[in-house]
């Protein structure tokens, strides 16, 4: 599975990096930036998993720290938030 694949971010053996905040970022913006309806879909199924992981938690500061998109790092604190409910 590559980095261009929005999957690749439910991919726990693939470390967490540059590489995949970027995809991440990407995922993010087709979710609340694309009227295309499949990316959309995509996105939101994607995401959802992502924010489930049980390891999410522990990428909240890489998100944080590389990421330069506001809503990536809106997601990334949904997560925290969900870990310490």
């Amino acid at each position: 599975m590559s980095l261009s694949d929005p999957r690749a971010l439910l991919d726990a053996s693939i470390p967490f990096d540059d590489a995949k905040v970027a995809l991440l970022d990407q995922v993010v913006a087709a979710m609340f930036g694309t009227t295309d309806n499949h990316s959309r879909d995509v996105a939101h199924k994607v995401l959802g998993e992502f924010k489930n992981m049980p390891e999410a938690w522990s990428y909240v500061a890489v998100i944080l720290n590389k990421s330069q998109d506001a809503n990536t790092k809106f997601v990334a604190l949904q997560i925290l938030e969900n870990t310490i409910q």
